[in-house]
C-alpha cells in the first residue's frame, strides 16, 4: 500500500502545535485515514502520541461557498 502523502514534521513543529498542512485535493473525499510514525523523534524506542487534531470541513459546507 503506497500513501496519499508523506508528512516529515520536525521537533519545532510538535513543540509549537503548529499545523501542518495537507494537499488539500488528496482530502477531498476522505471516509477512513490511517496514521503509520516510521520514526520517533528522538531515536528512542517508544512512540508516545498525546494528542493528534484533524481540522477541516464537511463536503456539503465546501461546496456551498
Amino acid at each position: 500500500m503506497t500513501s496519499i502523502q508523506d508528512l516529515e514534521v520536525t521537533p519545532a513543529q510538535l513543540e509549537g502545535g503548529q499545523m501542518i498542512p495537507v494537499k488539500q485535493v488528496k482530502f477531498q473525499n476522505v471516509h477512513n485515514l490511517q496514521l503509520f510514525i516510521k520514526d520517533n523523534q528522538a531515536g528512542t524506542e517508544v512512540t508516545v502520541v498525546n494528542q493528534i487534531n484533524v481540522i477541516g470541513t464537511t463536503v456539503d459546507k465546501f461546496s456551498k461557498l
